[in-house]
């Protein structure tokens, strides 16, 4: 879940190479790209492709806006300009699934062409256990908050309060809040998040509140 990969942007020979690259980084697929060096992967597979004919390189750039900038994360990793990108993609080593390079790359990275022509080359990474903690949800959710502008979480169980029957009174629901609470700091962290809409039952959320007024307010705050 989550599967990272180091790509040289020098990696596609062709926008054909890139075409099929983005189908592998589609947003469903759960697999991103390292923007390393950060900020200007995109500018150096432009750079990259800039031999190309006129109308590839646009359909290149329409294809980036369609797949390609969801698939980004960042890294904290420096890059040292005065190297390569195989040279510098050591420090990548523990943080990717994988490094891919382009054709007649270093032995520390495996061509994109062989990448492409293997069907086992990208296992699914669409899903995976999570476990119930704070921690491990933002852990599955950082991609997606790291470049979506738009998250949407449905939960049908989640609540803000339970209704404590020994004591006959209505109790926050610590889990879910502390949840929450973590992922909106983790969306606040990387600044690409707009919009996190929140999809509730309202007879989970809405107990003895049926207009959800209770929820809105405590939401809020």
């Amino acid at each position: 879940m989550n599967d990272v990969y180091g790509i040289d942007p020098a990696a596609p020979s062709d926008y054909r190479d890139f075409a099929q690259m983005m189908r592998v980084f589609d947003v469903d697929q759960g697999r991103f790209i390292a923007d390393y060096p950060g900020g200007s992967w995109f500018s150096r597979l432009r750079q990259h492709l800039g031999e190309l004919a006129t109308l590839d390189q646009m359909k290149a750039v329409e294809l980036w806006l369609k797949v390609g900038r969801s698939a980004l994360v960042p890294m904290q990793e420096k890059f040292n300009p005065s190297y390569s990108w195989p040279e510098n993609a050591i420090h990548l080593n523990g943080h990717v699934k994988a490094l891919i390079g382009a054709s007649g790359c270093p032995a520390t990275l495996t061509p994109l062409s062989d990448y492409l022509l293997d069907p086992a080359a990208f296992p699914s990474a669409s899903g995976a256990h999570v476990h119930r903690t704070p921690d491990a949800y933002v852990k599955a959710a950082r991609p997606l908050l790291q470049t979506s502008p738009k998250v949407v979480l449905v939960d049908p169980y989640f609540k803000l309060r339970y209704f404590d029957e020994r004591a006959g009174v209505f109790r926050p629901a610590a889990r879910f809040r502390k949840s929450l609470e973590a992922l909106l700091r983790e969306a606040v962290r990387w600044k690409r998040v707009e919009v996190f809409k929140l999809a509730v039952s309202p007879r989970e959320a809405f107990d003895d509140d049926p207009d959800g007024a209770v929820f809105s307010d405590q939401l809020s705050e």
